[in-house]
């Protein structure tokens, strides 16, 4: 008899390359802890499902520990939106929002490394696939953009997102004039808030927003229809205003104000 031929993508034993089942008992001793975090493990489950590569196991091994610090920090509960950026895996894995499960789309000329991925200011950014007015932990007067960078945005923006002045989502952490905005009117700055590292935006009452621990006045005024991109600004659902920062974690949800400092440790 002549042999059958089979695609790989339906064969069980090459799919299952693709595919480390993580141990939940590794990494837990006599007297408890550690383990997998089962919402990690369900990132995993999501990329095998979808015919992504994992990770290698020393990177799945340093993103499990993130997300349970992360966790800790009390900072997972107040997010819908967690991408991570850093590390070896693929594009395609680093696409996935931890959150919804679900993947953004990357357009243009981004460059990606184990540093994580860096807007070039002209063509690049992603779609988060993230409409605030669609969502339960965002809202008018209690919302955050949050970041962590390996290479500081000098020109566009980090994220953004526009329909009018009213509801503008804009985190423009650059060289010269800043412009900043959540829920809110745009306004600039001369103070310089680039930050390598962690560093959160967050509207936390109808008469102020907060970079880092910093307050400012800025009066609330709706929250926006559309989607943010990240690396660019969405002007209706156009992208413009490409930023060149280097991201390596990203995260939109409620104020994270009151945890900062924990957060930033983490990074």
């Amino acid at each position: 008899m002549g042999e059958i031929s089979i695609n790989p993508k339906f064969n069980i034993h090459e799919t299952y390359k693709k595919v480390r089942i993580l141990n939940p008992y590794r990494g837990i001793s006599a007297g408890g802890g550690g383990g997998v975090d089962p919402d990690y493990q369900a990132v995993l489950d999501y990329a095998a499902g979808n015919f992504i590569d994992l990770p290698s196991a020393a990177q799945q091994d340093i993103d499990n520990q993130f997300i349970i610090n992360y966790k800790s920090s009390g900072a997972w509960d107040l997010d819908d939106v967690v991408f991570k950026f850093k590390g070896t895996a693929t594009p395609a894995f680093k696409l996935i929002c931890w959150k919804r499960r679900i993947e953004a789309q990357a357009f243009g000329g981004l460059t990606w490394s184990d540093s994580g991925v860096k807007g070039n200011g002209t063509n690049a950014y992603i779609k988060s696939g993230y409409i605030p007015s669609a969502t339960n932990k965002w809202s008018l007067n209690d919302a955050s953009v949050a970041f962590s960078s390996f290479a500081l945005n000098t020109t566009g923006c980090v994220a953004g997102s526009y329909s009018n002045s009213n509801d503008s989502i804009y985190v423009a952490a650059r060289t010269g004039t800043s412009y900043f905005g959540l829920n809110s009117l745009l306004f600039n700055t001369s103070t310089d808030y680039r930050l390598l590292g962690y560093t959160s935006y967050n509207r936390i009452s109808p008469s102020f927003l907060t970079i880092d621990t910093t307050d400012i006045a800025s009066d609330s005024g709706a929250v926006i229809p559309l989607e943010i991109f990240i690396l660019a600004r969405s002007n209706a659902g156009v992208a413009s205003i490409f930023g060149d920062a280097g991201l390596e974690f990203v995260s939109f949800g409620s104020s994270k104000k009151s945890i900062h400092n924990t957060i930033k440790a983490i990074f």
